[in-house]
C-alpha cells in the first residue's frame, strides 16, 4: 500500500491524471527489426511526453539505458520534449531526465 500511496501522490503533483492527458500503459513499441519495447506507461500531454517506468528493488544503470531506448524510439516517432522518469517505490525514488 506504501508504494501505491507513492505512485498515486507522485502522479497527482505531476499532473499525470489530469483529463487532458493521453495516457498509454504497457503499449508495445515496434522497432525497425521488428522487436518490442514496452513502457510501463507513456503520457502525452500537451506539449510534452513523458516515459514513466516502475522498477523494484536496488537503483541499476541498466534502468536509465531502458528509458533512453524508449525515448529515441519515441523521437523517431516524431515526438519532442521527451522526458523519462523511472519510479523506486519501494526507495520513495524518482528520477527524471529530459530525453530531448
Amino acid at each position: 500500500i506504501k508504494d501505491i500511496n507513492y505512485f498515486v501522490s507522485t502522479g497527482v503533483e505531476q499532473g499525470w491524471f489530469e483529463e487532458n492527458v493521453e495516457t498509454l500503459n504497457e503499449t508495445e513499441l515496434l522497432l525497425t527489426d521488428g522487436s518490442l519495447l514496452r513502457p510501463d506507461r507513456v503520457i502525452i500531454k500537451q506539449k510534452e511526453v513523458l516515459i514513466i517506468d516502475y522498477k523494484t528493488g536496488a537503483e541499476e544503470k541498466h534502468h536509465l539505458k531502458q528509458l533512453e531506448s524508449y525515448a529515441g524510439v519515441l523521437h523517431q516517432m516524431r515526438y519532442s520534449n521527451i522526458k523519462t522518469i523511472i519510479i523506486y517505490p519501494s526507495l520513495g525514488k524518482l528520477l527524471t531526465s529530459d530525453a530531448t
